[in-house]
């Protein structure tokens, strides 16, 4: 008898595991829907608090009203029958490794009416302790009460922000309008200035040292002290007219010699002389200086330069053109 009674007490303990029910999660996203406007909603089974004691999953139900939904067992999910697969679809994810992430999904795809209501969620699974026990959960879902202010009220007030979008959209593209027109008058204005600095060609050169001359040569003038428009070339002594058009044109000449000289400095352009500037006499180791000025219209692309004319002395001395701007050549376009 008293191993009966054992037996007995074994048998209710093993009945009560059995039957002890535990809690599921059934959650539900978004937790409320808009018949005809929400495009998804999709309701999730999950463990939940439960997993502390799992061990292994069994199966995963989803039902509404008595009515089974969806299935999900660690190697494949089962869709309710009945169901039209192009509303309604289910997923479930069972890992022995990782039972924490287990869960049951279950979507409808534009929620209507009918889909409102209490659906349940039940888990069989297996404890610690190798006791099969079952968890289950509840959730009412129901349409927004707050939206019921009409689907058309919705597309009236997306139409109204669509007009507000169009409003802001108008006043930008006026704004832009306004700053590329801006842009292009200041765009002008700044051609309109490089046109007139490029009229503004200007050139005054002069020898940074005494140069030894030679007939035939051209005289570099090697510093500049101004060159707008870079048009004088202070390696080749050359100035190149950047446009057509009058000049004015100045040449001053520091000549030095310790006997009788006769010499003539020239300005010429494109080779043709156009000022002759004459030094002559017995006394200019002190320096005998010439200078000469004059407006010239020159074509564009013209070279025009300083060159040493013939030179006569006594002897073999050396002419030598003074530097320190006692020597120097200058122009400018006149118009």
């Amino acid at each position: 008898m008293a191993y009966r009674c054992v037996l007995l007490v074994i048998l209710l303990a093993a009945a009560t595991q059995m039957n002890s029910v535990h809690t599921t999660i059934l959650t539900a996203s978004p937790e409320t829907y808009v018949s005809g406007v929400t495009a998804n909603l999709t309701l999730k089974c999950s463990p939940g608090e439960t997993i502390g004691v799992v061990s292994n999953i069994a199966v995963f139900q989803l039902s509404k009203s008595g009515k089974l939904l969806a299935t999900g067992k660690p190697t494949e999910v089962i869709l309710g029958d009945g169901l039209r697969t192009n509303k309604y679809s289910a997923a479930q994810q069972i890992d022995p490794n990782n039972l924490n992430n287990s869960f049951l999904l279950f979507t409808i795809l534009f929620p209507e009416e009918e889909d409102e209501g209490t659906y349940k969620c039940d888990m069989n699974y297996e404890d610690k302790q190798h006791f099969l026990k079952h968890a289950e959960c509840e959730f009412n879902l129901a349409q927004n009460a707050s939206d019921g202010i009409s689907v058309q009220k919705r597309v009236d007030q997306t139409l109204q922000q669509v007009e507000n979008l169009m409003t802001r959209i108008n006043k930008l593209e006026t704004q832009v309008f306004t700053l590329v027109t801006e842009n292009n008058n200041q765009s002008q204005t700044i051609n309109e200035l490089s046109s007139k600095a490029s009229s503004h060609v200007g050139f005054f050169v002069t020898l940074s040292d005494k140069l030894t001359i030679h007939e035939k040569d051209v005289v570099q003038f090697d510093s500049v002290k101004l060159n707008n428009g870079s048009a004088y070339n202070d390696t080749s002594g050359v100035f190149v007219a950047p446009r057509s058009g009058f000049h004015v044109l100045n040449l001053v000449c520091e000549i030095h010699c310790d006997a009788s000289i006769r010499m003539e400095m020239m300005l010429q352009v494109n080779g043709t002389t156009i000022i002759k500037l004459f030094v002559s006499g017995a006394d200019v180791a002190r320096g005998s200086q010439q200078s000469g000025s004059l407006v010239y219209d020159i074509p564009k692309g013209s070279e025009v330069k300083v060159v040493v004319g013939q030179i006569q002395t006594d002897s073999d001395a050396t002419v030598q053109l003074i530097g320190d701007s006692l020597s120097y050549f200058s122009g400018y376009f006149l118009g």
